[in-house]
């Protein structure tokens, strides 16, 4: 009777899913001479963004509202509880810090004779809203694109826990399974029968949440779309999300007789 051969073998596998959620990130900010004034003025933003973002969290969502976006859930079970358009936000307490500016040119002996320059003062304040709706985050892009005092830095694509659950399942056993079809086809090749595993090894495992850049500026993808009864160049930004990945390797030793 011949002696079990150990086959050792790399397995990979991503699955990917549309996204169920989309993360806003904003900025507030403002500078100047007075620290009064320009903390006051990002306060008085803040305000108006959480009273929009509030106001969306308290509105119910319904999936048949994203048809035209291809924003659709990818739960197989339908939840609970409502689910709200924005589902969850943050706020940083306000940020303040202040500088004094020198030219390239000031040399230390100019500097001693000069008057000094006012200090300039910078308060800010960051925002995130995480949305179910991907018209509403759309909308909401739009409605900020030129706020002033507002920077959009950059939108999350990630899937709820549940589904996170069930993709990662899916991509360990199809990283398995492409470990298996290989060492299947070194033990045929050796003229030896089925092979068992008898250890595993993960190398990799982790969700790939994919990014994108400002809406509307830069690289996150985003159509325009006309905004009934506007104008010309009144036009709306919706977004095109990017597939959430979950991405594993493994090593799996197995024997065969």
């Amino acid at each position: 009777m011949s002696q079990p051969v150990s086959i050792t073998i790399n397995g990979s596998s991503e699955s990917t899913l549309y996204p169920e959620r989309g993360e806003v990130s904003l900025r507030i900010s403002d500078s100047g001479p007075d620290p009064s004034h320009v903390s006051s003025e990002v306060r008085r933003v803040t305000r108006e963004v959480r009273s929009t973002i509030e106001a969306l969290k308290a509105q119910d969502y319904n999936p048949s509202d994203d048809a035209d976006a291809s924003s659709c859930t990818t739960t197989t079970t339908a939840p609970t509880t409502p689910v709200k358009k924005i589902v969850s936000f943050t706020a940083t307490a306000l940020q303040t810090r202040s500088w004094t500016e020198h030219d390239d040119d000031y040399s230390s002996s100019s500097r001693r004779k000069a008057k000094p320059k006012p200090k300039t003062h910078e308060a800010s304040v960051r925002l995130t809203a995480k949305f179910a709706s991907f018209s509403a985050l759309g909308a909401f892009a739009s409605s900020l694109a030129d706020a002033p005092l507002v920077t959009i830095e950059g939108v999350s694509w990630s899937l709820t826990d549940a589904t996170q659950a069930t993709l990662r399942a899916t991509a360990i056993k199809k990283a398995y399974d492409d470990a298996l079809a290989k060492a299947v086809a070194f033990s045929e090749a050796m003229g030896r029968g089925g092979v068992v595993p008898v250890e595993v090894r993960t190398h990799s495992d982790g969700m790939e949440v994919q990014y994108g850049g400002r809406p509307g500026y830069g690289a996150m993808m985003m159509s325009r779309r006309a905004v009934p009864g506007g104008g010309a160049g009144d036009e709306g930004v919706d977004p095109v999300p990017k597939d959430v990945a979950y991405q594993i390797s493994c090593e799996v030793k197995f024997e065969c007789r």
